[in-house]
């Protein structure tokens, strides 16, 4: 006899392999909708993809922004700073000073040269010329680990962080 707990678990247990076989098929159907991708079994005139990780850092990557039309900058553990200015031929790998035992968490450009970083031990760092150098901001000393910044417009930002803390800047920062 089936007890009602286990009539239960099989009622779950059958709605969980429908809901992945609902989201597998989607998700082969918007990828055969995708414009651009070659057909199955057909050549892509696009340009290859090419194995980045491990090089040139190894460290996991978190975070990107796309401040322009060809420049794309992206962080992660080890204070790792990556970016390009070709669309992703080359990359170039910068780190903070002092800051290389940090996870950098997340990567904001307001515009083309005006950026911000947030990552662990409160750490805040800013571009004001697309990404080239970077600075510390020492205008808040936090020993948070700062997780998300973003902003709304070109004045109006939040900073996100461990244990609730939450920042907001009018002035750009």
């Amino acid at each position: 006899m089936i007890t009602r707990a286990e009539r239960n678990k099989r009622k779950i247990l059958d709605l969980k392999k429908k809901t992945i076989r609902f989201l597998l098929l989607n998700l082969v159907g918007l990828i055969a909708l995708v414009p651009g991708l070659p057909a199955v079994g057909q050549e892509s005139t696009q340009p290859d993809w090419e194995w980045k990780n491990p090089i040139p850092t190894g460290n996991t990557l978190y975070s990107v922004a796309i401040p322009g039309p060809n420049k794309i900058v992206a962080v992660g553990k080890g204070g790792s700073i990556l970016s390009t200015s070709n669309g992703g031929l080359t990359w170039n790998t910068q780190f903070i000073k002092n800051r290389n035992h940090l996870s950098l968490n997340s990567v904001y450009f307001i515009n083309e040269n005006i950026g911000w970083i947030v990552g662990d031990s409160g750490t805040m760092i800013r571009t004001n010329d697309g990404g080239n150098v970077w600075s510390l901001d020492r205008s808040l000393l936090l020993l948070h680990r700062l997780k998300k910044v973003f902003f709304v417009n070109s004045n109006v930002g939040w900073i996100v962080g461990q244990y609730g803390l939450i920042i907001k800047t009018t002035d750009a920062g």
